[in-house]
């Protein structure tokens, strides 16, 4: 979508980060405009990180946006907004690594999914946050080969393929998991932006 100067979209959007400290402030993610910086007029604005929201956004300068007539829809999942750490690493890393409208879009159903599922086919909520960090890599292609930590096969979303391993043994849970950690460490820190990243310490193995 090309936005011209002064020309005001609405649209939808999702919370990645806010401050009222000089101004309301945030960025949000656009699936149509990428991720955008938005100053906001109105001081009584309150917004949280996850938040689904509709608004009118103008373009102002290049990279700049001024929000007016925001309204929330919806928030994620039950279990998301339980783990306050997880939501604002997936926030942080969808900041730092959508570079272009295209990988907005595909992100943003990736997030779609944590408000529509209060449950998921994987029990173990450690193993499903990581499975939704790998598959944001995977949806964006940028990820290091799996056989740099013996993994191979498809990180879904919610799912973990029958041979997640390279020896194709049936591996207990604790190994499983430090192999994926080491997985996302990597593809976290093959970018520049990740290694200015504060919330991945949970991913020590």
């Amino acid at each position: 979508m090309i936005i011209r100067i002064y020309e005001k979209v609405f649209t939808q959007a999702l919370v990645l980060y806010f401050t009222n400290q000089r101004g309301p402030f945030a960025v949000l993610l656009v699936p149509e405009l990428g991720v955008c910086r938005v100053f906001f007029k109105k001081n009584n604005i309150k917004l949280s990180v996850g938040m689904h929201i509709s608004l009118w956004m103008q373009q102002v300068k290049a990279g700049g946006w001024r929000g007016s007539d925001v309204a929330g829809l919806f928030f994620p999942s039950s279990w998301i907004q339980e783990d306050l750490l997880f939501l604002h690493h997936l926030a942080e890393i969808t900041m730092n690594f959508v570079f272009s409208i295209e990988d907005a879009a595909v992100v943003w159903d990736l997030w779609q999914g944590l408000f529509l599922r209060d449950s998921c086919d994987i029990e173990d909520v450690e193993l499903k946050k990581l499975m939704i960090l790998g598959s944001f890599f995977l949806r964006i292609g940028q990820y290091v080969p799996f056989d740099q930590v013996a993994v191979h096969g498809e990180l879904d979303q919610y799912t973990v393929t029958s041979r997640v391993f390279a020896d194709g043994n049936e591996l207990n849970s604790g190994e499983k998991k430090r192999r994926i950690k080491m997985w996302l460490r990597l593809c976290i820190c093959s970018c520049e932006p990740g290694y200015a990243l504060r919330t991945i310490h949970f991913l020590n193995a």
